[in-house]
């Protein structure tokens, strides 16, 4: 789990975004719903800082 480590924002693809959520999934069923709003904070944040140029 959480393996990919990444040293940059800019190195995240929507494919790590996706196996994240996989992988919460099996630890944190019931509060998927959290995660997914952090989750959608996070990316408008990184967005509007020019951080991250991939949609959610």
């Amino acid at each position: 789990m959480f393996t990919q480590g990444h040293h940059s924002i800019k190195s995240v693809l929507p494919t790590d975004i996706r196996s994240f959520i996989v992988d919460m999934f099996d630890y944190r069923q019931k509060s998927m719903g959290y995660v997914v709003t952090v989750l959608r904070k996070l990316h408008t944040y990184f967005r509007a800082e020019g951080l991250l140029e991939i949609r959610f």
